[in-house]
């Protein structure tokens, strides 16, 4: 209860307008909500992987993924991580962060497909072609992907300083971006290289910027944090304005709509956080079953059974 599967399900009862406070939900593992709803035990079940396979052998679909999005219905899947971990283990996150680009990198190129692919399925619940069947239907889309090279474009970031933005200051040298990064006058960074400008004016950051970026101005453990020095920083549709005509917005999520970034940005096409983020489930997964067995701790499918009934 209370992850993106619930929010799914809520959503499609909204659509088909069922009143979901009338229905017992009940919160399962997906594999064992697979086998209660083949035992009609549950008239309704919500997961994925192979689970989800098990599950259409004796019932129907309510909504494709595809029908879901034509209809306002838009699920993803992000990395996140208590803030006071991300602290006390920064390493840890950043070789797990450059793992998950590789990996996702190696996929998308198909030059490692044949050895990931029994890896991902195997954690997945999957055999090996439904797996296969299943990721051709994922994006990992990029920068890139989105606006061709990213040499020379400009990158505006907008609100606090976290390690979100910090990255952005790491990889602008690396891969040739302008990074603008409008922040607070006291959170402005010492360390900032040829590729990275200040600008406390947040519209002079935005002007001709290719992608506008920001985050949430609290993070996790930081409840209680003043925000009113961010609000001049907030990612709106004037912002927007001033950046070239193709630009894009990307948040990593969770997004306070109206604080760091207003709905009229979300709710135009400029938005891509949906794009960014979504699908990275089931490859995230194997990433960090490999990573665990690679430290010598043992995994069982069961520990990577986030679905519900």
């Amino acid at each position: 209860i209370g992850t993106v599967t619930h929010y799914g399900f809520l959503k499609l009862m909204e659509h088909f307008n069922v009143d979901a406070s009338a229905l017992e939900i009940v919160d399962m593992n997906s594999s064992d909500g697979s086998a209660a709803f083949a035992q009609g035990s549950v008239d309704v079940f919500c997961g994925w992987g192979g689970s989800l396979r098990r599950a259409l052998e004796t019932g129907n679909v309510l909504l494709t993924g595809k029908e879901k999005e034509a209809v306002g219905i838009l699920e993803f899947d992000g990395i996140t991580a208590p803030a006071n971990f991300i602290a006390e283990h920064s390493d840890i996150v950043s070789k797990f962060l450059k793992v998950t680009d590789d990996a996702n990198t190696m996929w998308s190129e198909g030059s490692k497909a044949s050895e990931m692919l029994p890896v991902i399925a195997k954690d997945a619940g999957m055999d090996e072609q439904a797996a296969s069947e299943s990721l051709a239907t994922f994006e990992f889309p990029t920068i890139e992907e989105k606006l061709g090279s990213i040499a020379g474009r400009k990158i505006a970031w907008f609100g606090d300083c976290n390690n979100v933005s910090n990255t952005f200051v790491q990889a602008a040298p690396i891969f040739g971006f302008e990074l603008a990064l409008s922040v607070p006058l006291e959170l402005k960074p010492d360390d900032l290289t040829d590729y990275v400008a200040y600008f406390e004016d947040p519209e002079a950051a935005a002007r001709d910027a290719d992608v506008l970026v920001t985050d949430t101005w609290v993070s996790m453990g930081q409840e209680g944090k003043a925000i009113d020095k961010f609000r001049h920083y907030q990612v709106t549709p004037a912002l927007m304005a001033k950046a070239q005509d193709s630009a894009i917005f990307m948040h990593c999520m969770p997004v306070h709509k109206d604080e760091e970034v207003a709905q009229g940005v979300l709710d135009s096409p400029a938005n891509v956080i949906y794009d960014e983020a979504e699908n990275r489930l089931h490859a995230q997964k194997a990433i960090l079953a490999w990573c665990l067995e690679e430290a010598g701790v043992s995994v069982s499918q069961s520990s990577f059974n986030f679905g519900n009934a």
